[in-house]
C-alpha cells in the first residue's frame, strides 16, 4: 500500500507542476496578447490621426482654392461692372441726343 500511496503522490505532484507550467505560459501568452493588443491599438490611433491630419488638409486646401477662384471670378466681375458704370456715367444726354437728332 506505501508503493501505491508513494505512486499516486509522485503522479499528483508531476501533474500540480504541469499546470503550474500550463498556467505560466497561459499568463504569459496573455501578458504577450495584451502587449501586442496595445501595440496594434497605438498603430490603429496613430493611423487615424494621420488620416484625419490629411483629410483636414486637403479639405483646407480645397475650400481655399475655392474661394480663390471666387474671388478672382467676383473681382473680375467688379472690374467689369465699373467699367459699365463709367462709361454709362460718362454719357453727355444732351449731346448725345442733339447729335443723333441731326443726323
Amino acid at each position: 500500500m506505501h508503493e501505491l500511496y508513494s505512486g499516486s503522490y509522485f503522479f499528483t505532484t508531476k501533474i500540480f507542476y504541469k499546470l503550474l507550467y500550463f498556467q505560466k505560459d497561459a499568463l504569459n501568452q496573455l501578458e504577450e496578447a495584451k502587449a501586442e493588443s496595445f501595440q496594434v491599438t497605438q498603430q490603429s490611433r496613430d493611423q487615424i490621426k494621420k488620416f484625419e491630419n490629411k483629410r483636414l488638409v486637403d479639405l483646407k486646401e480645397g475650400l481655399e482654392s475655392f474661394f480663390r477662384i471666387e474671388i478672382a471670378k467676383h473681382a473680375k466681375s467688379l472690374e467689369l461692372l465699373t467699367e459699365a458704370y463709367k462709361y454709362i456715367h460718362s454719357i453727355d444726354e444732351h449731346g448725345d441726343l442733339e447729335v443723333r437728332l441731326i443726323s
